[in-house]
């Protein structure tokens, strides 16, 4: 069994590396951390671009809410108050 890092996720799903790391802190895409690197089983991934990983938790939905809200309350390029 061959884990894959962080780094290598990010090459197959052609995103940052940042994103595979916010994706597995929030449960989108299951990881596990060894020695405070985030590992993941290739099973993992095919899941999230395949199977379970494209619907969203609740807690998913509801962070994105709160994203939207947000960008509604605070238009780029204006300073927050």
């Amino acid at each position: 069994m061959r884990l894959l890092t962080a780094r290598q996720v990010a090459e197959m799903l052609q995103v940052s590396e940042e994103t595979v790391r916010r994706l597995a802190r929030r449960r989108v895409l299951r990881g596990h951390r060894v020695g405070g690197m985030w590992r993941f089983h290739p099973e993992a991934i095919d899941e999230y671009l395949f199977g379970a990983g494209s619907t969203p938790t609740p807690r998913q939905a509801a962070d994105e809410v709160a994203a939207v809200r947000r960008r509604r309350a605070c238009p780029a390029g204006q300073p927050r108050r």
